[in-house]
């Protein structure tokens, strides 16, 4: 199962070392291993926490398309940019969430979990991405005690 957040915001970040900075700004040990292109290419994004890959699929994408399919959620704006997230396991999550929580951050933007339903505007979305971070040991072990049963 995939699961996807949204960051609208009315400018950009043009670098992965510009979007690292701001990640090293919000104290979260994930590190983006890429140099990309950020506003022309899609695809996996690879990234790093305590060791553990946490990367996701990042790509900008059409702002309308998501606002005509979540017509009865209100994201605000008007936003002229929009980027995808998309990922499919619990380090994914974490991955995925911290950068779409920075990158917001430095654009003023905003981050849409469709999921939830939830619009968290920066700091939110940075204490969304660190609620994370605490369960998922929790939650590995209880997978794992799962499995052995």
């Amino acid at each position: 199962m995939s699961f996807e957040a949204y960051i609208f915001c009315d400018k950009v970040i043009h670098s992965v070392s510009e979007w690292q900075r701001h990640i090293n700004d919000l104290g979260f040990p994930v590190r983006i291993e890429s140099s990309r292109e950020l506003m022309s290419s899609k695809g996996h994004l690879p990234a790093v926490w305590s060791d553990r890959e946490v990367g996701f699929e990042f790509g900008p994408i059409d702002r309308d398309d998501v606002i005509e399919t979540y017509d009865d959620v209100d994201l605000g704006g008007p936003w002229t940019h929009a980027f995808a997230l998309y990922w499919n396991t619990l380090p994914g999550f974490i991955g995925a969430w911290v950068c779409a929580a920075a990158y917001a951050k430095a654009v003023n933007g905003i981050v849409f979990d469709p999921q939830e339903s939830l619009v968290l505007h920066p700091i939110a979305a940075a204490r969304h991405a660190q609620a994370a971070i605490d369960t998922l040991p929790k939650i590995e072990a209880l997978a794992a005690a799962k499995k052995r049963t």
